[in-house]
């Protein structure tokens, strides 16, 4: 039995030649959304294929470990030395493009690897409680970048709410992208990006409110209000769940009306007094 089974070492040799072979491919063409394109031959494809599948069928448990941990690592040394060297650095929209496009490429490197190692999902990682081959690579992006690409996408939201002109499909692509990233079953834009995004639209309008209150009339102020909570409900149902569009219509209303109630009530009690006057 022994001498009918593969050595690991031989078989990775093998499989690592096809993954040097993908990130050439990625590195020299890119990958642009939905692609169509793939990296190996058929025949290359089928000596990939089964190369993991006789090492599941005929290595040891021991064989079948190794080769989960070392498709783990070939992510981790890809993030490190590609993907975060391409997005650190880099500043404002610059920083979201070079996510999408780096986002885009995971996607399609997970696409291609996932096929290869089917075998290995199904027969291994499933049956032992592992996470998901599709799910081992993403975290250490998040953790490092969360950050600074929430930070670009809030700032462009407020610059949008001041009447500057943004790029709203870029806001609305790397939403989707959050919306998308589920982590040791985090749900990233549930648990972090809403509250960072209801945090920044209060302080947004709390600062708002102040200088709207001394520039206008109660009246003009009051219609105000509606016209932003007009505008935050069509532009968030755009780009935000429907969840979050209520949240926001409930945290603006919050700062501009609920938490202003005396100096409104104030302004109109001054208001009845000039009538009478």
């Amino acid at each position: 039995m022994a001498s009918n089974q593969v050595d690991i070492e031989t078989g990775w040799a093998t499989l690592q030649k096809g993954i040097d072979k993908l990130v050439s491919f990625i590195d020299n063409n890119g990958v642009k959304p939905n692609p169509t394109e793939s990296p190996f031959t058929a025949d290359e494809y089928m000596l990939l294929y089964t190369t993991v599948y006789d090492l599941c069928r005929r290595g040891t448990e021991t064989h079948i470990k190794e080769l989960y941990n070392r498709y783990k690592i070939v992510f981790q040394d890809y993030i490190r030395s590609r993907v975060l060297p391409s997005l650190k650095g880099r500043k404002g929209e610059y920083l979201l493009r070079e996510f999408i496009k780096k986002w885009y490429e995971h996607l399609f490197m997970v696409r291609c690897l996932s096929h290869i190692f089917f075998y290995m999902e199904r027969y291994f990682v499933g049956r032992c409680f592992l996470p998901s081959m599709k799910d081992v690579s993403l975290d250490q992006v998040y953790q490092e970048m969360k950050g600074e690409i929430f930070g670009v996408v809030l700032s462009m939201i407020n610059e949008d709410r001041d009447g500057k002109p943004i790029d709203g499909e870029l806001v609305k692509s790397v939403i989707k992208i959050i919306m998308e990233f589920k982590l040791n079953k985090l749900d990233s834009y549930q648990e972090d990006f809403e509250p960072a995004f209801l945090d920044a639209s209060g302080a947004y309008y709390d600062q708002k409110s102040i200088i709207w209150l001394r520039e206008l009339s109660h009246s003009n102020y009051m219609s105000k209000v509606d016209e932003c909570l007009k505008i935050e409900s069509f532009k968030g149902s755009q780009y935000l769940h429907s969840n979050t569009v209520q949240k926001l219509l409930e945290r603006v209303r919050f700062e501009l009306v609920e938490s202003r109630g005396d100096k409104l009530a104030r302004m109109v009690n001054w208001l009845e007094l000039g009538n009478k006057n």
